[in-house]
């Protein structure tokens, strides 16, 4: 216990107010520790100190270090007696006057008697020594060296699942390359108890311990099972299933989308691989050879790999435009989405569907440990769902149908007629959307939406509008004149010139805006007010097409115009 010295006086008041212990521990075992004891003096003076409780095996150093609240460092010499109580002397002679002191203590040691084997851990153990009086506050921080597995704080007895005395400890860990720190701090220790911590270490910080007892216990190896002759009928249909099952999906994925394989084998026997390396790798895993399974089924996702092809270059000849049906132009876009392609709204709802039942069977095989196998054989349907999908495929009036089909939709109040390209073979080689304003100026021939097609691999449509008006017009003038940093271009015909506009943005919205944008720039307002004036009857001398400026023109300039 700690106790008061001598005292220089009738009466001397001082009491004990905290501990707090530093323990740093090596590899091998050794092991310093720094022990500060929080001392208030409250009457009369201090020239001694007594402590007891100390374990067996801790060598003190002779000198100790007192420090009082307003930093003045005192000497003290250490000692112990023949009773086992250390006595901490003060060198200066007027001794500790009223004020708070902190005394520290250094003694070295091996935490080797410390620690037991717990599990696949190690148990360390460190107690503080009794005060004679409970304290609020005791906090031990252990430095161990650092381990895969993190130090944290353990019961007071093995076996338990939680501590008994540490349930109300303060734990703060903070690791670092070289060293761990576990800080544990305990609110209240009572009256002459040890306060006693623990501590499950990674054995990998105490590597350069020799002490057997800490070694795990060396297991004789087991004789090899025999393995089974009968393999279970049902293993043999999961296997069998899951090969069929994949051959399918992987052939119907060829022929689905027409991108090139990975490996450049037929699609046949491509599918036929992957399915004879998954289902392999499925029956090693029933044998409980889960490496050589898992390296099958990784096998097997190259072989369902799809790269995307390349874009045709050829040189396109003579052709005519000729306008088609919107319902015959789009009717291939609903039906060739696919199933098997995740970037399409059918094949992401497969895939999740897909998800949820990979799930399912990881539940339902949890029970035998297998939930991970089922997540990794499921990896194997990655390929087929991410690659080959229709972002990859190269450029073709299909793929063009599919980019203008929602903005057909979003023009709907303008009317826009699908127009394609008709080589001489008849084969269909571009697709556009063409739109004509209700009340066009003189010369407007049209407004073309094409699809502009950029990257090199995912292959991401974008849009171009295009103004084809006849020349010396008054929609080439009104072109002109709305757009003065535009270049007319030549067109189909020498009498053709044509303006290019590219929408703010790749969305269907910014291109459905710029189309209405040129719409109302080519409407002849004299059609348009003609028509609702003669709707308008009762105000036939009203001027309907002002000029900026807002001036009123006579009927008669107003005739004639019309006229």
């Amino acid at each position: 216990m700690l106790w008061a010295g001598q005292l220089c006086a009738n009466y001397t008041e001082a009491h004990v107010t905290g501990a707090d212990a530093r323990v740093v521990v090596e590899r091998d075992g050794k092991t310093t520790v720094t022990l500060a004891i929080a001392y208030r003096v409250a009457a009369g003076t201090v020239r001694s100190i007594a402590l007891t409780g100390f374990e067996d095996g801790w060598q003190l150093h002779e000198e100790a270090k007192v420090t009082s609240g307003d930093g003045h460092a005192f000497g003290a010499r250490v000692a112990r007696d023949d009773k086992d109580v250390v006595h901490v002397s003060i060198d200066d002679p007027k001794g500790l006057k009223r004020g708070d002191y902190k005394v520290e203590l250094t003694y070295d040691g091996s935490i080797v008697g410390r620690v037991v084997r717990d599990g696949a851990f190690d148990r360390v153990r460190f107690a503080l020594p009794p005060m004679r009086e409970g304290i609020d506050s005791a906090r031990v921080v252990l430095d161990l060296p650092s381990a895969p597995t993190e130090p944290r704080a353990a019961p007071d007895a093995l076996g338990e699942d939680a501590p008994n005395d540490a349930v109300t400890d303060i734990v703060t860990l903070r690791r670092g390359t070289e060293r761990d720190e576990l800080e544990l701090v305990r609110p209240h220790v009572a009256k002459a108890e040890a306060a006693t911590f623990y501590a499950r270490v990674d054995p990998k910080a105490l590597s350069l311990v020799n002490d057997p007892a800490l070694r795990a216990p060396e297991r004789a190896p087991s004789a090899p099972s025999a393995p089974s002759e009968d393999t279970p009928l049902a293993v043999w249909i999961v296997v069998a299933a899951s090969a069929l099952g994949l051959f399918a999906i992987a052939l119907a994925k060829t022929r689905a989308r027409s991108a090139m394989g990975l490996v450049p084998i037929p699609p046949s026997a491509r599918a036929a691989l992957a399915a004879i390396a998954f289902g392999s790798g499925v029956r090693a895993e029933t044998s409980g050879r889960l490496v050589l399974g898992a390296a099958l089924v990784a096998c097997a996702m190259p072989l369902l790999a799809s790269r995307g092809l390349a874009a045709s270059r050829k040189v396109r000849g003579p052709a005519a435009w000729v306008a088609t049906n919107p319902k015959d132009a789009f009717a291939e876009v609903s039906s060739r989405a696919d199933f098997l392609d995740a970037t399409t709204r059918r094949g992401a709802l497969v895939l999740a569907f897909v998800a949820l039942c990979a799930v399912v069977a990881a539940r339902l095989v949890s029970a035998s440990g297998a939930a991970y196998l089922v997540a990794i054989d499921a990896l194997v349907l990655v390929p087929i769902f991410f690659t080959g999908t229709s972002l990859q495929l190269p450029p073709s009036p299909d793929r063009e149908a599919r980019a203008l089909a929602p903005l057909a939709r979003a023009l709907g109040a303008l009317e826009p007629t699908p127009y394609v390209r008709i080589a001489r073979d008849g084969s269909t080689e571009e697709t556009r959307l063409r739109v004509l304003p209700e009340a066009a100026m003189p010369g407007t021939l049209g407004i073309e939406i094409g699809v502009a097609w950029e990257g090199r691999g995912p292959w991401l449509a974008s849009f171009d509008v295009l103004v084809r008006a006849a020349d010396a017009t008054f929609a080439s003038a009104k072109m002109t004149t709305a757009f003065p940093t535009k270049r007319a271009l030549p067109g189909r015909t020498p009498e053709e010139r044509v303006f290019r506009f590219e929408p703010d943005g790749p969305s269907i919205a910014s291109c459905a805006a710029k189309v209405r944008e040129l719409v109302a720039t080519l409407r002849d307002r004299r059609v348009a007010i003609a028509t609702d004036r003669d709707r308008d009857r009762t105000a036939p001398n009203v001027e309907r097409r002002l000029p900026p400026n807002r001036r009123p023109v006579s009927r008669s300039i107003t005739q004639e115009a019309a006229a």
